[in-house]
């Protein structure tokens, strides 16, 4: 456009004066202004200039639509433009930054008179802030509070940038403000519930370091908060603990899981005086502007663990006294099992006596009845040995066990009751059973418990069909010992019979099963009851195996 203007105007010059020329020799007659040539070099130039404005019209148009765009996206997020001129002091700001910082319209701005505006605890830092910026990279970010013209009170977040001219002179700086009292509310609603939570709460960023922590955190481990703030998580675990702590940071930073520690696990956190106190810990990446953060929620459990061990010295208690029960109920039939071997040692000492007194005595045959002795005092032993495991009172001890062994020890135990009884017991063992984790004891006085209510349940039978089966067997990483009867069944409510205090029996407590149900639950197992098809019940006690245990042989 501009060659075709200023060729056109060259133009228009050069052949003006050489029509001037050829009309003043008498060669041209018409005048050169309604010449052809200058009527091609109007037109020519009307077009070019016509083009021009129209483009600037249009330009003026969309500016002032961008304009209007602008201003009502800045009054719909309250935004507030403002652009200080630096040499000569002097600030301009929209009319939401006015209305934001409660300032008259038409009134003269200065710096001085933007910081009047602010909070008077905030105009220090905000200058601090301000000159850096100038005396820096140019850079401002900074947050205040500031009063509307109804006098309420504003947190305002502003950002800007300075303009140097070549000498590195600041001329001027353009910013916006945000009226941020909304998210400062949000913010403080949070760190108030944060505040709040009964367990602890602690924010780390990728490195480890602590950046936020709550009180509660804070009255855990015995710091001061500004204490917390820039440590590293590894010293808040004893160092025993500080590599899982930090590979599970690594794996954190893997994935959107959030793993959860302590459940299951002895897990401790480390005081500022160096004590310790066992926990659960729960992580979950937090995405944010930095980078993924890890979020811990720390949960002191030592209460739970003083009420979990005061529960189970009351549960082996409560066992102890429900085995001596138990027991009692056998004592006939323990001191049949006791006097049979002590009758057979005094008949062979006395026929000992008598062949010693022969002459000569005959000394094989004597032999033979200390041998006889020696193996029926074993018997004796054996049957104590039981007597006092399950009498002994003692907490529980985990170790594996074979339900084959205990199965084989408790029919040991009631062999003379269940002869008594007129009962017989048909077992069906699994050969390669493998181990579970447990305490003999308990598990005896499950399946003696299990056992003698069989026997209770058939007492009304005649005395050929009183027949006890007991098998175990293992599905998946379950083994199972069950104790089936061939008595009337079970209540429609089976679950009942689990409960405290319910009994079928004429004088019975009914506290065996719920003890047997609470000792197989501490396990981590499950006792539970099924009607047979073939009549009768059947009690499952259902252990998971020793991880990494073999069968047996």
């Amino acid at each position: 456009m501009a060659l075709v203007i200023g060729g056109s105007m060259i133009a228009f010059v050069v052949m003006g004066y050489t029509q001037g020329l050829l009309i003043h020799s008498g060669m041209v007659v018409m005048p050169y202004l309604i010449s052809l040539p200058f009527l091609v070099v109007v037109a020519a130039m009307s077009y070019e200039l016509s083009r021009d404005l129209l483009r600037s019209a249009r330009n003026m148009e969309e500016l002032h639509e961008r304009a209007e765009s602008m201003q009502l996206a800045a009054g719909a997020a309250g935004l507030a433009f403002w652009r200080w001129e630096i040499p000569q002091d002097r600030i301009w700001v929209n009319p939401q930054g006015r209305a934001l910082y409660g300032l008259p319209e038409n009134t003269p701005l200065s710096f001085e008179r933007y910081l009047s505006s602010l909070h008077p605890e905030d105009r220090d830092r905000v200058r601090r802030s301000v000159e850096a910026a100038l005396s820096g990279n140019g850079e401002l970010r900074t947050d205040y509070r500031v009063k509307d013209d109804g006098g309420i009170e504003h947190w305002v977040e502003a950002c800007g940038k300075v303009d140097f001219n070549g000498g590195g002179k600041p001329l001027r700086m353009r910013g916006v403000s945000i009226d941020a009292t909304e998210r400062r509310h949000m913010q403080e609603r949070v760190r108030l519930s944060v505040d709040a939570s009964p367990n602890g709460v602690v924010l780390a960023n990728a490195a480890g370091t602590i950046l936020l922590t709550n009180r509660s955190a804070e009255k855990m481990l015995g710091y001061a908060s500004e204490e917390l703030l820039g440590q590293s998580m590894e010293d808040l675990v004893p160092e025993r603990y500080r590599g899982d702590h930090g590979i599970l940071r690594e794996c954190i930073h893997c994935g959107p899981v959030s793993p959860m520690m302590g459940a299951g696990r002895q897990l401790h956190a480390l005081r500022k005086d160096g004590s310790e106190f066992p926990m659960e810990i729960g992580i979950s990446p937090v995405e944010s502007p930095e980078g993924t953060l890890v979020l811990s929620v720390i949960v002191d459990i030592t209460a739970r663990r003083d009420a979990e061990d005061e529960a189970r010295r009351h549960r082996d208690e409560l066992a102890h006294v429900t085995r001596v029960t138990t027991l009692s109920e056998l004592s006939g039939s323990l001191a049949h099992e006791l006097n049979q071997p002590l009758a057979i040692i005094l008949a062979n000492a006395q026929a000992a006596q008598r062949l010693l007194a022969q002459s000569p005595p005959d000394m094989a045959e004597v032999r033979e009845i200390l041998a006889d002795i020696v193996d029926e005092d074993r018997r004796a032993g054996e049957v104590i040995s039981r007597l006092r495991a399950l009498l002994k009172r003692g907490e529980t001890k985990m170790m594996p066990v074979s339900f084959n062994e205990i199965v084989t020890e408790v029919l040991h135990l009631t062999h003379a009751d269940l002869i008594g009884r007129g009962v017989s017991v048909v077992r069906a063992l699994s050969p390669k059973l493998p181990l579970v984790a447990g305490d003999r004891v308990q598990f005896q006085q499950v399946l003696l418990n299990l056992i003698l209510n069989a026997a209770d349940a058939m007492a009304e039978k005649p005395a050929g069909s009183r027949q006890i089966h007991v098998t175990t067997s293992v599905e998946g990483n379950v083994a199972r010992l069950s104790v089936r009867d061939g008595g009337s069944g079970l209540p429609e409510d089976i679950e009942q019979l689990f409960e405290p205090f319910f009994t079928t029996k004429q004088h019975g407590l009914g506290m065996g099963l719920a003890i047997c149900r609470s000792i197989v639950s501490a396990h981590g197992g499950r006792l539970r009851a099924e009607s047979h098809s073939e009549g009768g019940a059947v009690f499952h006690l259902e252990i998971p195996i020793c991880p990494d245990e073999g069968a047996e042989a």
